[in-house]
Order: C-alpha cells, then structure tokens, then sequence
C-alpha cells in the first residue's frame, strides 16, 4: 500500500518489468504523483508503459489522472489509475494497462523468489544529515505469462520479470546518477 505522502518533493511508484522468451520487453509504472511535478504538493496521477517488440520496435503511452480518478490502497499493492490496474501481495501480482491509445497488457506475474528489502525498515538514507529517503521493496525474480496489446494485436507472452515499490522524498535524479539497471536475482 502507500508508504508515502503528497508533500512537495516526495513520490512512490509501483514498478513492472520484464524480459521475455520471444526478445520483447516491457515496463509499466504507477506513480501517485508526476515526476515533472514532483516538487509540488499534491497528487497527480499517473501510470505510462514502454513494450519493445521482438523486432526492436518500441511502443509507449503515458496517461494522467485526477485523484478522484485513482486508488491507491493501503494494505496491499491495490491501484487503480483510470482502466488501469496493479494487484498483488508479493506473491502475485496482476496487471492491466488498458490499450486506450492502442498500447497495453495483461499480465500475471508469480514470485519464483522472497520478496527482498534493504535492511530492516528498508530506508537508504541520503544527504549530509540523512534529511533524505529512498525506498525500494522489490520481488526481482517473477514468472511473467499473458498478454502485449500493440499493433491492433494481442501477443501472448511469457518471461522473466521483475516489481519493486519505491518511495521517496528526493527526485531519483538527484538520488542516483550515472548508475546501471540491472537484473539480479
């Protein structure tokens, strides 16, 4: 659920991604706030998703919303932006990202590891004086199955995938510079 508050310069997000079988990727995100307005107070939500094809091909949109139009549970990763939707327990997790501008999925991810946290609480604190967090609990290791939406078509797919939740109160800019993604497991 959410960790985190709607004041000046903090945010959350709810990360998917993955790598599959036949070459493609993807990756959706939920955020309760926008990243370009993350110095100001108050939500605007929003969720985008990136699919490359096996071809190389990339496809993307990014969608906004009120906060009369998003859920944002508190028990569980329980969100619900627009059509959009991500539910799970770091066991399982279903996401749907509706094609409304012809880009989306429907996806069943299922933990192949524990889910894993820095430390105790979690918290990496940053600044000279700690005044700064970031957070990322995260289920790197998921069996992905389901489905792509691109193209006026449905891909079924499988992979390899991987979730974290991160929450914060310093832009990720400014958090972490010329660092490498990567996937461990």
């Amino acid at each position: 659920g959410r960790r985190d508050t709607d004041e000046a310069g903090h945010n959350e997000v709810w990360y998917f991604d993955g790598i599959l079988d036949d070459g493609g990727k993807f990756m959706v995100a939920f955020r309760p706030k926008s990243p370009y307005k993350l110095n100001e107070a108050g939500d605007e939500p929003n969720t985008n998703i990136m699919i490359t094809t096996p071809n190389g091909e990339t496809k993307q949109d990014f969608q906004s919303y009120s906060s009369e139009e998003a859920y944002i549970g508190n028990d569980k990763c329980d969100l619900k932006f627009g059509p959009h939707t991500a539910v799970g327990d770091f066991k399982n997790y279903d996401v749907h990202f509706e094609p409304v501008n012809g880009v989306g999925l429907d996806l069943h991810f299922e933990a192949l590891v524990d889910p894993f946290r820095q430390g105790n609480s979690a918290v990496v604190a940053l600044g000279d004086n700690d005044e700064y967090h970031y957070t990322d609990l995260n289920v790197p290791k998921n069996k992905v199955t389901g489905t792509l939406i691109y193209d006026g078509e449905k891909h079924e797919v499988t992979g390899l995938g991987y979730h974290d939740h991160q929450w914060m109160n310093i832009h990720p800019m400014n958090a972490w510079h010329h660092w490498l993604w990567g996937h461990l497991y």
